[in-house]
């Protein structure tokens, strides 16, 4: 007898997998399955699994995926249900998830995991002690806010993807955001920070500032993660960015801007005094050639105008292009990593500018 096991996905953050528990061993069912075909368009679709009973009898289904918010689920349900129609499905708790494990196979997927346990895991208890001495809360996007939460059950809502080259792309998009959080985090304690006046919003493009503090010299500095774009400024606007409001503005949103004052938006501030670009991955992989310097770099620079513009990367990066950087106005800090001596580098970099 063939049961069908299907995975509904949607261009929503909807998506759905299931997989066939092996002692505390869960594997995805496409290794059972002996047929795989997929119905739909590019705005929903399924993929449907022929499956030989006799290779699944007795044993759980769990389903991972996530809501349309993009919130993590995990329920399960007996394989002998398949055979009698539609299986009832049991939530499952974070006790019982913690306790299970997503076979990976992928050499690459295998080397990703490694590097959130070895490195991004300690960053982010980092920033939670940080958080916990500010007194505030870290409100972040679906995968980083599982990080943040419970890290087990986090790197499970990125292995819970199939194939394993989606489970590869969904660790590096947090493994990113998370260096760039712990970078967020650095930035504030380099600046003297004594004071977080609200909850760290790290939303991709909102309009609102990521945070709002004050450092030991009672200054206010204002933050903005990935912020927004802005397609036009109020009528009595003269500040930094008017000549980017004759036409549509198109840019790539830099990862972080801070500038000395409180302001409610972009075009409040009368200038930015710190623009960071994080770069988490090897020189190779995000280097480009240079590109990256006339579609990304050179842009910032000229829009914002920052008193520093800062390159922090996780690796090392040549010295060749650190000169190449550095001609064009962006100090480099490379191999910036927990207990590295680049803390320090950073550090001094920013009390030297500021005169924390």
């Amino acid at each position: 007898m063939v049961v069908i096991v299907d995975e509904p996905k949607a261009r929503t953050r909807r998506r759905t997998f299931n997989y066939v528990r092996e002692g505390c061993i869960l594997r995805h069912i496409s290794k059972y399955a002996t047929k795989l075909i997929k119905e739909g368009d590019n705005r929903a679709w399924r993929i449907f699994y022929e499956v030989p009973y006799r290779k699944i009898s007795s044993k759980w289904i769990y389903e991972l995926g996530f809501t349309n918010n993009g919130g993590f689920t995990a329920s399960k349900y007996r394989a002998e249900e398949l055979a009698g129609g539609k299986p009832k499905h049991i939530i499952v708790d974070r006790e019982e998830l913690r306790q299970l494990k997503i076979e990976v196979r992928d050499k690459t997927v295998q080397r990703l995991k490694r590097e959130v346990q070895e490195t991004y895991d300690p960053m982010i208890r980092e920033v939670k002690e940080f958080a916990g001495q500010m007194g505030i809360e870290v409100i972040a996007s679906e995968r980083l806010g599982d990080w943040l939460r419970d890290m087990n059950l986090g790197l499970k809502s990125n292995l819970c993807f199939w194939p394993e080259e989606a489970r590869a792309e969904s660790i590096k998009a947090t493994s990113k955001l998370a260096y760039q959080m712990w970078v967020f985090m650095l930035t504030h304690k380099a600046l003297g920070c004594r004071g977080v006046k609200k909850n760290w919003l790290l939303e991709l493009g909102s309009k609102y500032p990521a945070s709002v503090f004050s450092d030991e010299k009672n200054r206010y500095w204002t933050g903005w993660w990935e912020p927004q774009r802005i397609s036009k400024a109020p009528p009595a606007y003269k500040g930094r960015l008017c000549n980017f409001f004759k036409g549509r503005v198109v840019w790539k949103r830099p990862d972080m801007i801070f500038s000395i004052g409180r302001y409610e938006t972009l075009v409040d501030a009368p200038e930015f005094n710190i623009l960071v670009e994080c770069k988490n991955f090897e020189f190779i992989e995000w280097w480009e050639n240079g590109r990256i310097l006339e579609e990304e770099l050179v842009p910032y620079m000229q829009l914002f105008r920052p008193q520093l513009f800062v390159l922090a990367s996780l690796c090392e990066v040549p010295e060749w292009a650190k000169n190449e950087l550095e001609e064009k106005g962006i100090v480099v800090v490379d191999k910036l990593h927990i207990d590295g001596e680049r803390v320090r580098e950073f550090f001094n970099l920013l009390v030297s500018e500021f005169g924390i």
